[in-house]
């Protein structure tokens, strides 16, 4: 997430992938985009229904989080 100055908001992204990467990448609109895809894939293919609930295994930058 960016601050009202633009900026990365989440330092633990800033300590591991240091800030360059994190805004070219993880905060990039591309990799948004890709995953909003990614999750109405899980959803439709998965079967989820509103109001059920799923188990989100941490593994990653949380993109789908």
């Amino acid at each position: 997430m960016k601050n009202s100055k633009g900026k990365l908001s989440n330092s633990w992204q800033k300590t591991l992938y240091g800030s360059c990467f994190a805004r070219l990448q993880l905060n990039s609109s591309f990799r948004h985009k890709q995953a909003r895809e990614e999750v109405k894939f899980l959803i439709r293919e998965l079967e989820i229904h509103k109001g059920q609930s799923i188990l989100d295994i941490p593994c990653g930058s949380g993109r789908h989080a």
